[in-house]
């Protein structure tokens, strides 16, 4: 296909274009790192290191609160089909392997377009 400059077809693409790059950047962008934090568990405490907001924009303040209502087993209880795992505030939290991961908008943390994860 041949395009002209000017033409639709070139104005299509260079939008097309455009397009791909800004979500290619938001993309990029969303995964950061927050820092190590410490979480009480079982009389003792344990530490979250490579705590990553790998979807969507989440607070590291958020990231903390979740994962330490996780440890203590806030919110309701989910039956897993390994583990059970929790809701809390909206998002659905599991731990297992060594690592705890919240997720959101989405039906497993797969699909989710909201993700948050770290090992402990």
């Amino acid at each position: 296909m041949n395009v002209q400059a000017g033409s639709p077809a070139c104005a299509a693409l260079a939008a097309a274009l455009l397009c791909a790059a800004l979500i290619s950047a938001g993309e990029a962008q969303a995964a950061r790192r927050c820092p190590s934090f410490k979480i009480g568990y079982n009389g003792g405490s344990l530490t979250a290191t490579h705590v990553r907001v790998a979807r969507g924009h989440v607070s590291c303040r958020t990231v903390r609160r979740l994962f330490r209502k996780t440890y203590r087993g806030d919110g309701e209880i989910v039956p897993g089909p390994g583990r059970d795992g929790y809701r809390i505030e909206g998002w659905y939290c599991g731990t297992g392997a060594g690592g705890v991961v919240c997720w959101k908008n989405g039906t497993t943390y797969e699909n989710a377009r909201t993700l948050v994860s770290a090992w402990t």
